[in-house]
């Protein structure tokens, strides 16, 4: 594996930056869209669950690192309904936030279930429909879509 010295590099700006290969995305949405990366699991944080962190490999030969992106970056790919009731740790529960490699949907009314939904989303680098949503949020200058 090589290993380059970002420090050394010419400093690059944007959303996120490799730290092995210093490759950069310059926003979240070119991120998702990039084909060299793979969702790989999701952290959950039962107290807050925009605090939990979206894993991806970066699959590029001589890299291989593994980005952390927070799930409150990208709540605004979730469309679905909002869920209050926290059901981790209940009879309820499917356990798949339990287990980090688990990018399967749930299925339950909990307050975790967007995070899996954009699993999904992220499994798949899209729909475009959805990732408009964080064109539009990194662009406040442009008008929100009609719903």
């Amino acid at each position: 594996m090589k290993v380059i010295d970002i420090k050394s590099e010419k400093q690059q700006t944007g959303f996120k930056t490799c730290t092995v290969c210093a490759h950069c995305w310059p926003r979240i949405v070119d991120l998702i869209r990039d084909e060299s990366l793979y969702i790989n699991g999701y952290q959950a944080s039962f107290s807050d669950s925009r605090e939990g962190l979206f894993l991806f490999t970066h699959d590029i030969d001589g890299c291989g690192t593994t980005l952390a992106i927070s799930a409150g970056a990208l709540v605004k790919l979730y469309t679905g309904p909002e869920h209050t009731v926290h059901m981790a740790y209940t009879e309820r529960c499917e356990g798949h936030c339990m287990h980090g490699d688990d990018l399967a949907p749930c299925t339950n009314d909990c307050d975790m279930r967007w995070a899996r939904d954009i699993l999904q989303v992220l499994k798949a680098h899209g729909p475009e429909e959805r990732l408009k949503a964080l064109d539009t949020a990194e662009h406040p200058d442009v008008p929100a879509r009609a719903s």
